[in-house]
């Protein structure tokens, strides 16, 4: 397997600012509800966590808005505790090329709380990424992955979730993932 050819924006300082962007974004609305927070059931997220994701993927320094992907997230958030987290998207630009693609993030999360309606979940697991065109067969491969995210409570049962993840495949070494979304508790 060959690695992606990922297309650049015209300067590297696009991506630059579209990454800050999103982290800035991510830092003011966890840290927003703050003084609404003392709420136990903000502080206190618990449950499990369904969500939808849009993600920017990055290889060898380089992304594009074109590989953006969208997908599910289902987390089971007990701090302090060990859960599931299992991430699964594709990319909506792979369709017009006449393939599908999937891809899931599948492992283990360990819910922490940071701050009142703040938990970090860090995480370890498997990488799979399958492509097919329906009428040429398949292809595959499967990796590992470490990533982070943040759950910011923005209601008592929604939360703005942000999470990087780097996957490493046979093949191809550190493909990054940015992805942002909201997630719903279900008790």
């Amino acid at each position: 397997m060959t690695a992606p050819t990922f297309r650049v924006f015209s300067s590297d300082r696009v991506t630059t600012w579209i990454l800050r962007a999103i982290q800035i974004g991510a830092l003011l609305a966890l840290f927003v509800r703050d003084g609404v927070a003392q709420d136990s059931s903000l502080a206190t997220p618990g449950g499990l966590a369904i969500g939808f994701t849009a993600g920017l993927p990055s290889y060898d320094r380089q992304t594009s808005l074109e590989l953006t992907t969208i997908g599910l997230s289902f987390t089971q958030v007990r701090p302090a505790r060990l859960g599931f987290d299992v991430s699964v998207g594709t990319m909506p630009r792979v369709f017009v090329e006449g393939l599908t693609a999937v891809g899931a993030r599948v492992g283990a999360v360990l819910p922490l709380r940071v701050a009142p309606g703040v938990m970090a979940l860090p995480g370890i697991g498997v990488s799979l990424i399958g492509v097919t065109d329906f009428s040429n067969g398949a292809a595959g491969t499967y990796g590992w992955n470490a990533n982070l995210g943040l759950l910011g409570m923005v209601t008592e049962s929604a939360a703005f979730r942000t999470t990087v993840s780097v996957h490493q495949f046979d093949d191809v070494r550190n493909v990054y993932l940015v992805e942002m979304g909201l997630s719903w508790f279900v008790k």
